[in-house]
């Protein structure tokens, strides 16, 4: 037979297959990633990852003065990172967010190559860096692609120490060490959010593999004992440090409770799968008499299909766990289908090698009837969604309503707010770095005690008010509460929109009760 030629050979190697899974991933979430403005709520991501670069202080983290520590650190120091590299700019604030899509889709290569052979490696790293529900957040400056990187390194870490048998006892030592730094990463970027995902890979495993022992070997216990030995302190520093500066801080019961998750069940694991197409169709293949017939080959194609199952069930037990808990949004459940690229390699692995016949054409009506199919389809969204979908969704910033905000606030100018900062943090910041630029020093401060008991400022102080209140428990909004009690002290400037949210920029005239 004859050999490859040289080219061909060096492209079969691992080092082009995970050259191409970075370039491909790179093309996707690195171009144009600055060109829009901060919207939603990457301002509150961004801010107090830029406060650390200025203040110089890890903890507490502050946005406009005030501690801001409502969401774990991880993003706000990875953000941190980025701008002292970068300057303190868009591109910078979403660098995180791009950077864990594409360290996401090499994880996935190195496990699945590991356990399906070299060509269902590259299928899934690929399928992983083209996911189209990763491009709604990793072209961001938010906390989930940080906590997806994390959350799927410590489950396929988990997978290989549990099922794959690490060759060495260094090896398994090496793993059961990035098991530890994964879960303290996750911890970090979203605190317990990731909790149901990961703790469903050990049930999932010991179905999979019909053994509760597999639990106890010894990679997951050191894993475990570095996690609590360094996670602890961490929690504990934390928490000390909240308290202390009385800090703005978040439960995570604030997500759970909403009975009608209930109802709502199966239109919930409809939505998580549905983000995670196509990778979720391989959910069909692990399952059924005829996958075990073809595990009945080899000891190691039984043990493909152990790794397949977990994955596939890991993902389905995850869902189930966060209805358990409630959990009404899609989004919290992300976490649960960081498993599912993976198993993409155990269908390609089927198609080429291990399915009968029947099954490998099941497999590939699922892939569309061609490897290029899919992959054509997911470049085209990644397409529309960078040059059409992304700037149009780019249009709420705040940055030309802050921009504008600007003009209007002179030297020295000091300016209280509450709740546009709990809204639309970026308009303040756009409003400071314009009037930075003119060599003008404003002062932004939040102030959220101060503005909900309409507490009067200091004479010359600017408010910027929301108009209209959504909250049932306040009806009347911050601009109502002051003009009830401030009406003939305080001079309107001006007004303006960001999203859904009115405001009103006023100057405190003089400081005197009615």
């Amino acid at each position: 037979m004859t050999a490859p030629p040289p080219s061909r050979r060096w492209f079969t190697r691992p080092l082009a297959h995970a050259l191409l899974v970075i370039t491909i991933a790179s093309l996707i979430y690195l171009p144009r990633l600055g060109t829009i403005g901060l919207r939603s709520t990457e301002g509150h991501r961004a801010i107090p990852g830029w406060s650390v670069l200025e203040t110089g202080n890890l903890l507490p983290t502050t946005m406009f003065e005030h501690p801001y520590m409502r969401k774990p650190p991880g993003i706000a120091w990875a953000i941190a990172t980025s701008s002292s590299l970068f300057g303190e700019t868009e591109f910078a604030a979403r660098l995180p967010g791009a950077l864990s899509a594409i360290l996401m889709a090499l994880i996935t290569w190195h496990f699945a190559r590991r356990w399906f052979g070299s060509s269902a490696g590259l299928a899934a790293g690929l399928t992983q860096a083209m996911l189209p529900r990763m491009l709604t957040f990793a072209r961001t400056a938010e906390i989930e692609p940080l906590n997806q990187l994390f959350t799927q390194l410590a489950a396929l870490t988990a997978i290989h120490l549990l099922l794959a048998h690490a060759a060495s006892k260094r090896t398994r030592i090496i793993y059961a060490i990035a098991l530890a730094v994964s879960l303290l990463g996750a911890a970090l970027a979203k605190g317990p959010a990731s909790a149901p995902a990961l703790l469903a890979v050990f049930p999932a495993a010991m179905l999979a593999a019909r053994s509760w022992r597999i639990a106890l070997r010894w990679p997951i216990a050191l894993a475990a004992i570095l996690t609590l030995g360094a996670g602890i302190p961490i929690a504990i520093w934390f928490t000390s440090v909240a308290r202390e500066v009385n800090a703005i801080t978040q439960s995570a019961t604030n997500f759970m409770g909403h009975p009608v998750a209930i109802v709502r069940s199966p239109l919930f694991a409809g939505e998580v799968l549905l983000g995670a197409l196509p990778a979720s169709l391989a959910l069909l293949l692990p399952f059924g008499p005829d996958a075990r017939t073809e595990a009945a080959a080899s000891d190691n194609a039984r043990n493909r299909l152990t790794i397949a199952r977990t994955l596939a069930l890991s993902c389905l037990l995850g869902i189930g766990f966060y209805l358990a808990l409630l959990i009404t949004n899609p989004r919290y459940a992300l976490p649960t289908i960081v498993t599912l690229p993976a198993l993409v390699g155990y269908a390609v692995r089927g198609i080429t090698t291990d399915f009968l016949p029947h099954r490998a054409r099941i497999a590939q009506w699922l892939a569309l009837r061609h490897p290029l199919t899919w992959p054509i389809i997911l470049l085209s969204i990644a397409a529309l969604w960078i040059g059409i979908f992304e700037p149009k969704r780019g249009t709420d910033s705040g940055r030309d309503p802050g921009e504008s905000l600007a003009t209007h606030l002179p030297d020295g100018a000091e300016v209280w707010a509450n709740a546009m900062i709990e809204g639309r943090p970026e308009l303040l910041w756009y409003a400071h770095t314009t009037a930075a630029r003119d060599d003008r020093a404003v002062r932004m401060r939040w102030m959220p005690v101060q503005l909900k008991n309409a507490v009067a400022p200091p004479v010359g102080t600017y408010l910027l008010l929301k108009t209209r209140s959504t909250s049932k428990a306040h009806r009347q909004s911050e601009f109502d509460r002051y003009l009830e009690k401030y009406n003939d002290h305080v001079q309107e400037i001006s007004r303006g929109r960001v999203h859904k949210y009115d405001y009103v920029l006023l100057r405190f005239v003089i400081n005197q009760r009615r």
